[in-house]
């Protein structure tokens, strides 16, 4: 169910007003876009007519039909609700009295239901307010030209210690898009995130990300990652080997080399993709004794290590690897669940 935050930082306009029947709505207040709407009192929601208000119980099939036709509307450019499926939208919220009613997902994929929020209307009001700042200083950011700014300022975004007020991480993904474009820019200021949250432990696995993206450029902070990976606290250390897989130094080798070690396979798999960009084929045999752990089950991640694994080994060494791939692509149980992989491991590159 999106955010009011990411709502309002999606939407090109905010309005409320009254449902006057098929679609169309009475306009008393516009929170955000009153250049698109104009001076027209009167707008036309286009699927506002199929959104139900039959009120449900999380997901039960029972419930009353609403009485209210009061409604605050988060709409695209076209003033259609956001994220309008089936019957129902999560850009649209009816307004009683005292209690605001949204729609959510009873199953993904599956349509929305309309629920008791749980929230007055005035603290809608209130969340919309406090939305609309936070979409207005990340537009500001986003507009910024120095790179160098551009990564400082986000760097707010990426801890939740220093999350502005009314933020939960609805710009993950954009700043997983926009911060890796900014380069070595990017990589001072997310060390030194990294280095602030590692002191209680932080859940760092976003600037992790975001590093990985980056690639060779950020080998600076390479010393950083190797810190956190000794300590990962919340942060994930399959994430911490893929950042240092894409920066490739192979400084970090006798630091990576214990993972292969440890009880969580995906860690272990992606220790191995790490060493393997770091040219350090003298792990082969470690990475090999992964092997025999994997089971052979149809739709499990087990199958993918293997693939992954296998990989690594004809990258390594092409020749050592050979007898280990024939025993498992003739093997009856691994056969099958390889046949979609066995070209791209005998054709990956050296």
């Amino acid at each position: 169910m999106p955010s009011v935050t990411g709502l309002c930082a999606e939407a090109a306009v905010i309005a409320e007003g009254d449902d006057v029947g098929n679609g169309q709505v009475k306009v008393l207040r516009i929170y955000k876009g009153a250049e698109q709407v104009g001076t027209n009192s009167e707008i036309n929601v286009a699927g506002l007519e199929k959104c139900s208000k039959v009120v449900r119980d999380w997901g039960r099939n029972d419930g009353e039909k609403l009485q209210t036709d009061h409604v605050v509307l988060f709409m695209d450019s076209q003033l259609q609700p956001l994220y309008l499926i089936g019957d129902g939208s999560g850009g649209v919220f009816w307004l009683s009295d005292d209690v605001c009613y949204r729609y959510f997902q009873p199953m993904n994929p599956g349509g929305y239901a309309l629920t008791n929020w749980r929230m007055t209307p005035d603290d809608l009001r209130g969340e919309i307010a406090v939305g609309l700042e936070v979409a207005k200083e990340w537009e500001a950011v986003k507009a910024l030209k120095d790179p160098k700014a551009m990564a400082e300022r986000m760097t707010v975004y990426l801890r939740q210690a220093t999350w502005p007020k009314g933020y939960n991480g609805e710009f993950d993904r954009e700043l997983r898009e926009r911060m890796p474009k900014l380069g070595a820019d990017a990589v001072s200021p997310v060390v030194d995130v990294i280095r602030a949250g590692m002191k209680d432990g932080e859940d760092l696995n976003l600037p992790v990300l975001i590093l990985c993206d980056i690639g060779r450029p950020a080998q600076p902070a390479v010393p950083v990652l190797l810190e956190l990976l000794q300590k990962p606290g919340k942060t994930f250390p399959y994430y911490i080997c893929s950042a240092l897989e894409t920066a490739a130094d192979k400084k970090a080798i006798p630091f990576v080399r214990p993972m292969l070690k440890v009880d969580d396979m995906q860690t272990a798999v992606e220790a191995a993709k790490a060493l393997e960009a770091m040219d350090d084929k003298e792990s082969f045999d470690s990475i090999a004794a992964l092997l025999p752990k994997l089971k052979p089950v149809r739709s499990s991640m087990d199958v993918l290590w293997m693939n992954d694994l296998l990989t690594v080994l004809a990258k390594m060494n092409r020749q050592a690897a050979e007898p280990i791939l024939n025993r498992y692509f003739a093997d009856p149980a691994w056969a099958e669940l390889l046949k979609d992989f066995k070209w791209s491991i005998y054709h990956s590159p050296n």
